[in-house]
Formats: C-alpha cells, structure tokens, sequence
C-alpha cells in the first residue's frame, strides 16, 4: 500500500450545496489527525474525476458532516479511476495554519492510502 500526500483544494470556499463555512468547520476539527471521507463526484462541473472530501463531528445535536473540500485536479483522475474499480482510499487529515494571499487560513494536509481490491480466486476441486 503506498500512500500519498497533498493538501485539500477548496477550503476557503464555502460548500457549494450546503452554503457552509467550510473556515469556520474546519477550526472545529481536533489538533490531532482525523479521517476525512472521500466521495466520488461525477457531476461535478468543474471535474468529472472530483473527489470530494467529507469530515464528520460529533455535536450536541448529534453527527454533522461536512465537505470541507476536494483532492487536488493532479491526483484525482488516477485515485477516481482506482475507486470506481473497487479499490479504498484511506484518507487521514492534520490541520494546518497558512497564509494564502496574505490571509491566514486553516489548511488540511493529507495523507492518503490506496487498498487495492483483493482479488476472490476460486478453486476447484481436484481429482
């Protein structure tokens, strides 16, 4: 299993569905790593290959999920491809502070898993 890092493009936008401050989400997440949950988006406008990228916290009012963004264009067209052919992402996520045209931010680093399908091989019986 090889694992490859990146960091989630689109935190800064507001959820395109839901409206959400996606800022405002993220500064709730724990200091610790976190699993983010990856969803194919195939109509998605912008890139049939999308890959959104959900977290979901435990509230008073109980579970609220959130897309707080997308993998990167670079990488989704081969992780999409490898999960429509039954292979698993496993996404973990480490908040980060950064500045993006001189206002500060909170990133979301990531590292990201591939399980590839394991394969069912039937025996036959023998003589």
């Amino acid at each position: 299993m090889r694992t490859i890092t990146s960091i989630v493009k689109g935190v800064t936008f507001a959820d395109e569905e839901s409206g959400q401050d996606r800022q405002a989400f993220i500064g709730t997440l724990p200091d610790e790593p976190f699993v983010l949950q990856p969803k194919l988006e195939p109509d998605n406008p912008y890139d049939a290959n999308a890959i959104g990228l959900w977290v979901t916290r435990e509230t008073g009012d109980g579970p609220q999920a959130c897309r707080v963004g997308h993998i990167s264009r670079d990488l989704s067209a081969d992780l999409a491809a490898r999960m429509r052919a039954g292979e698993t992402l496993r996404v973990q996520g480490f908040k980060e502070n950064a500045v993006i045209r001189g206002q500060p931010i909170v990133g979301i680093r990531i590292a990201i898993s591939v399980s590839q399908r394991r394969r069912t091989v039937a025996l036959r019986d023998s003589i």
